[in-house]
């Protein structure tokens, strides 16, 4: 059994091998956005079928702009994160909670 402690996200199973940096001052965190509107994704954004299938999904009924993850990475890479380490952050609107 692992302790909770060494539970993280299934989509880094290998995380709490960085935990032993924590303690030279190296936090491991990871941002994990949804669908962002951006020019690699403007043609799966255009396409009528794909938003009116997905928007439902997204509460906010919008999909995300890069501004959406500024405020959070500003953090992560400021001292006021540097004991918060080990972590995952999804961003997508509500769009895993549904």
């Amino acid at each position: 059994m692992v302790p909770s402690r060494k539970r993280v996200s299934p989509n880094l199973p290998h995380f709490h091998r960085e935990e032993a940096h924590a303690r030279y001052g190296v936090t491991v965190n990871a941002i994990l956005p949804g669908l962002v509107k951006s020019d690699m994704t403007a043609s799966i954004m255009d396409n009528e079928k794909f938003v009116a299938n997905v928007m439902p999904r997204i509460p906010p009924r919008r999909f995300g702009e890069p501004e959406d993850f500024g405020g959070l990475a500003v953090y992560l890479m400021s001292s006021l994160s540097s004991y918060h380490t080990a972590d995952c952050f999804v961003i997508d609107g509500g769009d895993t909670a549904f």
